[in-house]
């Protein structure tokens, strides 16, 4: 779904607007809830390879180069790349809490052809 609110994201990952349309050079942004669809990033790996299909059914494999946990409105890895790369975006911690949570796990991954 375009459009990154909490609101879209109960429905489905949310592609942010702006950002490099999904399997395209430049850099994906995506985000979810924790608690449903991006639930298994919390036991992500740099090197696990993720598959991503865009509208057309084209899939392309990307692999996991970096994993950070970052205050919320940290923004550098909403930028243009130079490279075909997704970002996946997710509220931290994964534990279930009554505190907001003020920080954001942020995964980097490279298209695999990009890093032949």
């Amino acid at each position: 779904m375009a459009g990154m609110t909490g609101r879209s994201m109960v429905f489905a990952p949310t592609w942010l607007e702006g950002s490099t349309k999904p399997n395209q050079y430049g850099n994906t942004v995506i985000s979810a809830h924790n608690d449903s669809h991006f639930n298994v990033l919390e036991n992500s790996d740099i090197g696990d390879e993720l598959l991503l299909e865009d509208q057309q059914d084209k899939m392309l494999s990307y692999r996991i180069i970096t994993i950070d946990v970052v205050p919320q409105y940290d923004m550098p890895s909403y930028l243009f790349q130079d490279e075909t790369m997704i970002t996946l975006i997710t509220c931290y911690p994964f534990e279930v809490t009554n505190i907001a949570k003020t920080q954001r796990l942020v995964i980097q991954a490279v298209n695999v052809e990009s890093l032949k």
